[in-house]
């Protein structure tokens, strides 16, 4: 069974939290708001800016760093190919992949142990533009 565990970066501070996931959708007196919170094992909330959430895919890096929704990763053996990681909903199933979409053999980087973590969508736009397959 895969762990749910999310993170996401603080409103104001900025500093990343990790934690499970709890969204709140209301309305104020004049509009719709989504608002993110993460909750730490340990009882604190904090509120996380929404766009910034992305989950655990249950897989780490070759340095043991935790891999998730958002990073941008490389595979070792060809660091110029990066790719985001990214969830997607499949017809007959649904799974963690890369912006390479479905033809793109994802869990074989996994299991020969070739992935490495080099940022993520967020904090680094010098490497946002991801290689697109082509």
């Amino acid at each position: 069974m895969r762990e749910h565990r999310y993170r996401g970066k603080m409103i104001g501070k900025g500093d990343w939290v990790y934690g499970c996931l709890v969204e709140l959708d209301y309305h104020d007196s004049h509009d719709y708001v989504k608002e993110s919170q993460i909750v730490l094992q340990n009882g604190h909330i904090y509120k996380v800016i929404p766009e910034t959430v992305g989950e655990y895919t249950g897989k780490d890096d070759d340095n043991y760093k935790e891999i998730y929704e958002g990073d941008i990763i490389v595979d070792t053996l060809n660091p110029t190919c990066k790719l985001e990681v990214e969830y997607k909903e499949f017809y007959h199933s649904d799974g963690w992949t890369s912006n390479r979409g479905m033809g793109f053999d994802f869990e074989n980087l996994f299991s020969n142990n070739r992935v490495r973590v080099i940022g993520n969508k967020f904090e680094n736009p010098e490497i946002q533009k991801v290689d697109n397959g082509k």
